[in-house]
């Protein structure tokens, strides 16, 4: 029996012979499939670019230098994710970032921002309630 060439590309192997040519390739057993890169689409970019853009309540004076407390502290990176932090953490965050800056939809607003389940974060911030780490977590907030 005849041995096979072994052709690997793009984490694909072939077996026989293959041709490359453009976005197309000859098995050589007259089989032709066809490659399709999609290429995102301006609209496409300017929807990611919209969704990486952090919302204007986190552009304020006010906002940023509480940004820059939480930042020295470890609790947030630069774009106001949280950082090594619990659920009830966050959920503890959450409370006292909507109550310095007014956010009333703090939940969904974090949920979003944060790209987490909003109901995770209001029931583990309620479970967070009874736990005494949770209220040494909220004094540390509060000494910032």
């Amino acid at each position: 029996m005849e041995e096979q060439k072994k052709t690997q590309v793009l984490g694909a192997t072939f077996y026989g012979s293959v041709t490359f040519n453009g976005p197309m390739f000859d098995i050589h057993d007259n089989e032709h499939v066809h490659i399709h890169s999609e290429q995102p689409s301006a609209p496409k970019k300017k929807k990611e670019a919209e969704a990486n853009h952090l919302p204007d309540v986190l552009h304020t004076d006010k906002a940023q230098a509480l940004h820059a407390k939480l930042c020295e502290a470890g609790m947030v990176d630069v774009e106001w994710q949280p950082v090594g932090l619990s659920f009830t953490e966050k959920g503890t965050l959450i409370e006292y970032v909507a109550d310095k800056l007014d956010i009333r939809t703090k939940w969904k607003f974090f949920g979003e921002l944060w790209h987490v389940d909003s109901e995770t974060l209001r029931t583990s911030k309620a479970r967070g309630l009874e736990q005494d780490k949770t209220w040494a977590f909220r004094s540390r907030l509060e000494s910032l």
